[in-house]
């Protein structure tokens, strides 16, 4: 159920609202503190302040058993709605903050369902948009305001406000987010959002270099969904072996995991995404015949997506990895002709690869081109690639080592990936 059903139909009656994150400055401080330095820091500051004007309304309006009537509402919201009028259109803060008010104007006649959902649109937007404080706030409000809540809708924000935090480099608090989440998932009684809560935790632990740490979480992991039965965790446990091993530049026993949890479940997106990270790691140990069998699989499968891409990037390096010119060029122009369409995000790997591949076929000013625009991408999402983008820039056309050779060891488990997809 999505973030937002899941708070409607879980959050009934009302309770009295709680202080203030951590008693600092009051309740929904956090919003006053945001700067309003310069033309769009002036804006965003008077947001700031509509927000808190929401949020307040919203707090004495649920603070009831016995829910106000229209008119009440209205007279209550005023103040509110005030600061959003002279915002104007205001972009999609404003239009959020005023959902959560059509909300509270319409608890005597629908409860507190819609309000509540429109303030968990509001958190999401905010760990996704804006401050990961900023949402926790706005979690807290949800919370203090309804009695006897779905934790479901909670462990969502918290773990959405995780993934947040990571992004921004505070992993220490990500894992803080995720461990309360998932003592609201023991809590619940809900074993699959507790293993997602695992999974979240070792991915943020490999993210911070921690990968031992990483793949002790994962086994435990696996370990407890063997005894369940689960074979869809299993093999994302296995998957996040796979990448914890490889952070470690240990690409056969990354290679091993993938395997095992293609091995493991074969259905939907984890089993998309299992083969792909087979794929990648074959490519990587000189198995370019079978990592190509494996993309082309994935691109039988997953028609549209960041799946589908990853598979058409994978299939430019395995024509690297074969020093195959003219399968380079065909691939190469199948990737330019999806650019437009792409998200934003994946753009920087692309161009890089496509500059990998220009340079590995000596062409220097389409590699150069191809780097740049990489670089440009890449200084404003990804520091460890432009680290990369910046090091290739450095020699263009030099030889670069694509893959090892594939030792007998990985060529036996390629064959058993071959017989997996039924070869």
């Amino acid at each position: 159920m999505a973030l937002i059903g899941i708070v409607a139909a879980g959050y009934l009656g009302i309770v009295e609202p709680r202080a203030g994150r951590g008693g600092q400055g009051g309740p929904h401080a956090v919003f006053l503190s945001r700067s309003d330095q310069g033309g769009a820091g002036v804006l965003h500051a008077r947001l700031g302040r509509a927000a808190v004007a929401v949020l307040r309304a919203t707090e004495r309006l649920a603070d009831s058993e016995a829910y106000p009537d229209a008119a009440t509402a209205r007279r209550e919201t005023r103040k509110a709605r005030a600061w959003l009028a002279d915002l104007g259109a205001g972009g999609p803060e404003v239009a959020l903050l005023a959902a959560i008010l059509d909300a509270l104007e319409r608890l005597g006649g629908l409860g507190p369902a819609p309000a509540l959902a429109a303030l968990a649109s509001y958190a999401t937007f905010l760990a996704t948009e804006s401050d990961p404080d900023e949402a926790a706030d706005v979690l807290d409000t949800i919370v203090g305001v309804a009695a006897g809540p779905n934790p479901a809708a909670r462990i969502r924000i918290e773990m959405l406000v995780a993934e947040r935090r990571a992004e921004l480099g505070d992993r220490e608090d990500a894992l803080r987010a995720i461990a309360r989440a998932e003592r609201l998932a023991r809590r619940l009684g809900d074993r699959a959002l507790v293993w997602e809560c695992r999974l979240a935790a070792a991915q943020r632990l490999r993210e911070g270099g921690q990968s031992e740490a990483a793949r002790l979480g994962a086994r435990r992991l696996r370990a407890a969904a063997t005894r369940a039965g689960e074979r869809e965790f299993v093999a994302r446990a296995e998957i996040e072996l796979a990448w914890a091993w490889e952070e470690d530049s240990r690409f056969f026993q990354a290679l091993r995991h993938a395997v095992a949890a293609f091995t493991a479940w074969r259905h939907g997106d984890t089993g998309v995404t299992a083969l792909l990270k087979v794929g990648w790691l074959l490519a990587r140990l000189g198995e370019a015949g079978t990592a190509t069998r494996a993309f082309d699989e994935v691109l039988r499968w997953e028609h549209s997506g960041k799946a589908r891409y990853s598979a058409l990037l994978g299939l430019v390096r395995c024509a690297m990895v074969r020093d195959d010119r003219a399968a380079f060029e065909r691939r190469r122009r199948g990737i330019e002709a999806l650019i437009a369409e792409m998200p934003a995000a994946l753009l920087p790997d692309v161009y890089y690869h496509l500059a990998l591949g220009h340079g590995a076929f000596g062409n220097r000013r389409a590699a150069l081109d191809m780097a740049g625009q990489a670089l440009a991408l890449a200084r404003e999402q990804d520091d460890d690639l432009e680290a990369r983008i910046a090091e290739f820039l450095s020699d263009p056309v030099s030889p670069w080592p694509m893959s090892e050779a594939p030792s007998v060891a990985t060529h036996r488990l390629a064959q058993g990936v071959e017989r997996l997809l039924g070869g």
